[in-house]
């Protein structure tokens, strides 16, 4: 009897430890297949080294810096499938966690793609400051079910800012490259990122490594 009673007591507390782990995990842990997967924040220098050979596999030394935009942002398209997420972007740190997870599994949400873009656009472009790159977190209704929570990526290039949305892109109908350094000031842009209203800003910076 003393011998049932240990091992239920032991069974117990792994259930109790189970339970707690489970409540500690981070907000901004992502979903795959329902499932929650732990990661600790990504530093600059994990993400940034992940993007750059990212980077030396897709662009060539010659390319411009918009031939080396478009090349990773159909990159990204074509590598990247959809991975459900019940978490945002709330700040750099969790972006970079995005970047990483989406670099390392080849999958994830729109705010997986929104980072993971911008990253790699980050490191092409360099140090420049001729170029600024950020990370939108707002709502859209392009995927043509009303409005709902979406994030993108946004580039000022001369002046100009741009929508770079390979999430959209790719699984919004007729889309290709529709999305690809689309005007952010146009009106059809506008309207499908319902004006811009409530969106915030996470403005990404180069990493040397």
């Amino acid at each position: 009897m003393k011998t049932i009673q240990h091992h239920f007591n032991r069974i117990f507390l792994l259930v109790l430890l189970l339970f707690a782990a489970a409540a500690v995990l981070p907000s901004d842990a992502p979903i795959s297949g329902g499932t929650i997967q732990a990661q600790a924040a990504a530093s600059k220098a994990t993400v940034a080294k992940k993007a750059d050979t990212i980077i030396s596999t897709v662009v060539e030394e010659d390319d411009s810096a918009l031939e080396q935009l478009e090349k990773l942002f159909v990159y990204a398209e074509e590598n990247w499938g959809y991975s459900r997420s019940t978490s945002t972007i709330t700040s750099l740190g969790t972006a970079r966690t995005f970047a990483y997870t989406i670099y390392k599994s080849k999958a994830g949400s729109c705010y997986h793609f929104a980072a993971g873009y911008a990253y790699l656009a980050r490191q092409a472009l360099g140090s420049s400051k001729k170029y600024t790159v950020r990370i939108a977190v707002g709502q859209t209704n392009g995927f043509g079910n009303g409005l709902q929570a979406h994030a993108w990526a946004e580039i000022k290039i001369d002046g100009t800012w741009y929508v770079f949305d390979p999430n959209l892109d790719k699984f919004a109908e007729n889309s290709s490259l529709k999305y690809y350094m689309a005007k952010r000031s146009r009106s059809s842009v506008k309207k499908v990122y319902n004006k811009y209203k409530n969106v915030k800003y996470y403005t990404v910076a180069y990493k040397k490594v």
